[in-house]
């Protein structure tokens, strides 16, 4: 059941994301109070977990002149839920954000190489964050 919660919610918040480049509050929201039933560990792991991504996107956020949008900011807080939903815990989730943050910089890397200017572009990072978490998931 935790898997299907977190591909319906993958799916629905990456592809708004990708579209848009907006992250709904109301799903985000909707995702996290759903997923409380299905964890497996302590709500309070989850809580902590979740704080602790938050807090590192938001300081990245802070330092990189808002470069990250603040829709990836809450969608940290899920992040975190899920991978303690998953067993995972702190190391757990430095290499989910690992795996997020180097899929993305290949894929911006493909970018250059085509000689595609990046300026200007924005990125849907919603898609990386699940893949990330998703890697995770398969491995446990």
């Amino acid at each position: 059941m935790l898997f299907i919660h977190f591909a319906i919610f993958a799916a629905i918040i990456s592809w708004r994301d990708y579209q848009e480049h907006l992250i709904s509050k109301r799903v985000t929201h909707l995702a996290l109070l759903s997923l409380i039933p299905l964890l497996h560990q302590s709500w309070l792991e989850a809580s902590l977990l979740s704080l602790i991504n938050f807090m590192f996107y938001a300081t990245i956020n802070l330092f990189s002149g808002r470069a990250i949008g603040r829709g990836d900011i809450r969608l940290s807080l899920l992040m975190g839920a899920y991978i303690s939903a998953f067993g995972g815990d702190i190391s757990d989730l430095i290499w989910s954000n690992a795996i997020s943050w180097l899929a993305c910089s290949i894929t911006l890397i493909i970018h250059l190489l085509k000689r595609e200017s990046l300026k200007g572009k924005r990125v849907a990072f919603a898609p990386y964050l699940f893949f990330g978490v998703f890697l995770f998931a398969i491995s446990v």
